[in-house]
């Protein structure tokens, strides 16, 4: 049965070239492409992302009539036209029809009653490590053979040719942005790249301003395989070049003993020694109490007894977790050990001068000297902060610290904290900043 906004009235204002029909004409063309969309097969269900990759937070879920579904080239397999109503589709967005992967490589048109666009089916996942993020990107890809570019890599007075040139066409985002010339990518098939060494890409050329609307813009990047898997810094079960040689290593080592008792309503010390790549960090370390009606820890790591009783606290430095066992009793009887800083002449570091060494000595109740660990730490006076203008080389049971050379340091006074392993035995000096001269 026909629907009412099929017929057309004298109630639209008259056009001058055509008219009064043709705006009427093309508000109902739009009802009518909607109708389409909600009641014919014709309409189908896409998911649309656009930002950053497949983030579900940008997904949205609309309405759209895909054509060229069933063609009949190979050569055409790749590409569909998507019509969808106004303001649905950008350029270089990823839509998501049929459990695949498409990306938008057209700037959409429209014919005021829906806009098209065309996309290219994604047949890649490319991913590589992103260090100041700390994470693996993924994005999806249309990669093309472009030999035909003969795009090679230049050296001197030659020209290096790849074996294969590939060009990945892909988004404009936060992430891509980022990608170089002569940055490496593994593509491969993944169950091939386990049994051999997978094929490895650089970039030999880019093009930033391959299609460009406003914000929105793809990339282009020609890759050439021009350099051979190398199993100490490419990583084959991820599938990412460069991995092992971005990746930072973290450490975590627990100073203070696994089982420690202290008294109730007392507090202790948890010592720690946290490192990323080599370098002892104070920053991202968490402490965390699996009773809080036992033991609080603050976030400095310093354990309370709340109430009698056993718990522990977990420390976790990104993926690495250990754990202490905390016993809070009545009335301990205390086996304290006692330290004592030492250190010859005064209690000074020049500012730009050399190292200076400070030592560590340990003893029982009764003043006999006992061997600890000897824990060191830098703090501003007053503060939990550690200076970044003091520098800090811990031998042994011995540091030494020294003072970069800038203004308005002199005078200052710093903190030097020496704790045992059991966190008991402390002593705490103050150190000032003087001039060189």
């Amino acid at each position: 049965m026909a629907k009412e906004w099929y017929l057309l009235s004298s109630s639209a204002p008259q056009l001058n070239n055509s008219g009064f029909e043709t705006q009427e004409f093309v508000d109902y063309a739009v009802d009518g492409f909607d109708e389409i969309l909600e009641e014919s097969f014709l309409g189908q269900d896409v998911i649309t992302y656009f930002g950053n990759g497949l983030d579900e937070k940008t997904a949205r879920c609309i309405k759209a009539v895909v054509q060229n579904n069933s063609t009949d080239s190979q050569n055409q397999d790749y590409m569909r036209q998507i019509l969808a109503p106004f303001g649905s589709l950008k350029l270089g967005m990823y839509v998501k029809f049929q459990n695949r992967i498409w990306l938008i490589v057209k700037y959409p048109g429209n014919n005021q009653i829906y806009e098209k666009g065309i996309m290219f089916k994604c047949n890649y996942p490319l991913r590589w490590y992103n260090s100041d993020t700390d994470r693996v990107i993924e994005r999806w890809v249309y990669r093309q053979d472009s030999t035909r570019f003969s795009s090679g890599v230049t050296s001197g007075n030659e020209i290096a040719i790849g074996n294969a040139r590939d060009e990945l066409i892909m988004p404009k985002d936060d992430e891509t942005v980022k990608i170089h010339r002569d940055q490496r990518f593994i593509i491969d098939d993944y169950d091939s790249a386990q049994i051999s060494d997978p094929l490895v890409f650089k970039v030999t050329k880019e093009n930033k301003i391959l299609g460009v609307d406003g914000d929105h813009s793809l990339f282009s990047f020609i890759i050439a395989e021009g350099s051979s898997f190398n199993p100490v810094i490419d990583n084959r079960e991820l599938m990412i070049a460069d991995y092992y040689n971005k990746v930072p290593k973290y450490e975590l080592d627990i100073v203070t003993l696994p089982n420690i008792e202290i008294n109730l309503n007392s507090s202790l010390q948890i010592q720690v020694i946290a490192k990323k790549n080599d370098v002892e960090v104070d920053e991202d370390v968490v402490y965390m109490s699996l009773n809080t009606d036992i033991a609080e820890v603050s976030d400095g790591g310093e354990v309370s007894g709340l109430s009698l009783g056993e718990t522990t606290i977990k420390v976790s430095f990104h993926s690495i977790e250990k754990f202490i066992s905390v016993k809070v009793v009545d009335n301990i009887s205390l086996f304290q050990d006692f330290c004592v800083i030492t250190f010859s002449g005064e209690p000074i570091v020049r500012i730009g001068g050399s190292f200076k060494t400070f030592n560590s000595e340990f003893y029982d109740k009764n003043g006999k000297t006992v061997s600890d660990i000897a824990v060191w730490n830098v703090f501003e006076h007053g503060s939990n902060k550690s200076p970044d203008y003091i520098h800090i080389e811990k031998q042994g049971n011995s540091v030494r610290l020294s003072c970069e050379n800038k203004k308005g340091l002199e005078g200052q006074i710093i903190e030097l904290v020496l704790t045992g392993s059991s966190g008991l035995a402390r002593d705490v000096l103050e150190i000032e900043l003087v001039g060189f001269l």
